[in-house]
Formats: C-alpha cells, structure tokens, sequence
C-alpha cells in the first residue's frame, strides 16, 4: 500500500510536479502501514472543502503543521495592478480603430 507524499523546497513551498509515494518501511501491531517521510516531504494532502474540492492555494507553503497560502498580500495586490495595466478587447479594438483612422487621415493629407 503505497502513500502519497508532496515534495517542499527548504521554505515549505510546494514543488509542483514533485510528488511521489513511498512503500511502507514495516507495520504495526494492528498490521496498519508504518511509513518513513524523508526530509523535503509531506504526507499530508492539501485542504479540501465538505465537497471535497482542494482549496485554491496559489503558492501553497506547508507551515510544519499545516497547510497555508504562502502569496502575501502584497503579491496579491501586485499581481492585480499589473492585471489591470493590460488593456480589455475593447480597449484594443478602439486603439486599432483610431490608427486606422489616423492612417487614412494622413494619407488624403488631412492632419
């Protein structure tokens, strides 16, 4: 039977794409699995909600205890303020709109 642990960098970090499963080293007097965790891994799964659906961490850090979002706030803002400098569909198609027009300006010498 084997388990599912979760490679995390020095920090706690989640390495993505990391993870493996172990075999079981022995087992006990109720004859349950006995697993040795090796340093850099976690057999604890991330969080899910009642329905069972893993939380949506962004940059999962394990704490040594638990399972916590490791984005602070301030990557969160910074990622949103770079979001809002890229311009919607319709910004862009206003844009081109005026070049073109500006481009037919200039061609009949109008500007």
């Amino acid at each position: 039977m084997r388990k599912k642990v979760l490679k995390v960098d020095e920090n706690g970090y989640l390495l993505f794409g990391e993870d493996s499963s172990i075999e079981p080293v022995g087992f006990n007097e109720e004859d349950k699995p006995i697993y040795e965790i090796l340093d850099g891994y976690v057999d604890t799964p991330l969080p899910t909600d009642e329905k069972g659906w893993q939380l949506p961490f962004y940059l999962p850090r394990w704490t040594g205890e638990e399972w916590v979002e490791g984005k602070t706030q301030i990557e969160f803002d910074e990622d949103a303020y770079l979001n809002s400098l890229v311009p919607s569909a319709t910004e862009v198609a206003e844009a081109e709109f005026e070049i073109k027009t500006l481009n037919i300006l200039m061609e009949v010498d109008l500007i």
